[in-house]
């Protein structure tokens, strides 16, 4: 599962009731950005915690579970290929970032195998995925989590570009609970 590193900073849209749109807070589904909203622009925050996350990296989280990549990770991993690109701007930043909507959807998750947070919620622990189903998808979702896409799904294919581009904040979880995931 794609997360980010968790002491790299996280945005939140400077205008509240935009970002409360954006997040599906009051309708339970993800509103992507208009053209008129774009770029959306992005302040570092994480609620009112003390001691906030303040490294700049490739990846960041916006809008709730949402990822911001900048260009160079979009370059790198291709994403136009896998998704919707959506420009944001990071106030405290001089490099541009795009809001990544996935597009791949695959129908892949071993429901009998997979260790689940929640099935009610649908939120899974740890995955199990049928193998021959993955086919070359660098990143995905699962059909379930398309109206909020709070997981992300990566090959180690994807691992691969991160290491060699050097791309930072990024990290990989095996389960939602894993206490030690393998950071960029």
């Amino acid at each position: 599962m794609l997360r980010v590193d968790s002491r790299y900073t996280h945005y939140a849209g400077e205008d509240k009731e935009l970002t409360h749109e954006l997040a599906g807070l009051f309708t339970g589904k993800v509103q992507l950005p208009l053209p008129g909203q774009l770029p959306v622009r992005m302040i570092p925050g994480s609620g009112d915690a003390p001691k906030q996350p303040n490294k700049n990296g490739d990846l960041h989280n916006c809008v709730g579970s949402q990822l911001i990549f900048s260009e160079r990770a979009v370059d790198a991993l291709s994403l136009e290929n896998y998704g919707k690109l959506f420009p944001v701007y990071l106030v405290d930043r001089n490099e541009t970032f795009y809001w990544f909507w996935s597009t791949v959807v695959i129908d892949c998750l071993n429901h009998d195998e997979t260790i689940w947070v929640s099935r009610l919620s649908k939120l899974v622990d740890k995955p199990s995925f049928y193998e021959d189903r993955l086919e070359d998808a660098l990143i995905f979702t699962l059909p379930h989590d398309q109206n909020l896409q709070q997981h992300y799904f990566v090959s180690e294919r994807f691992k691969e570009i991160v290491v060699k581009a050097k791309l930072k904040g990024i990290a990989l979880y095996t389960s939602e609970r894993e206490s030690d995931p393998w950071v960029s």
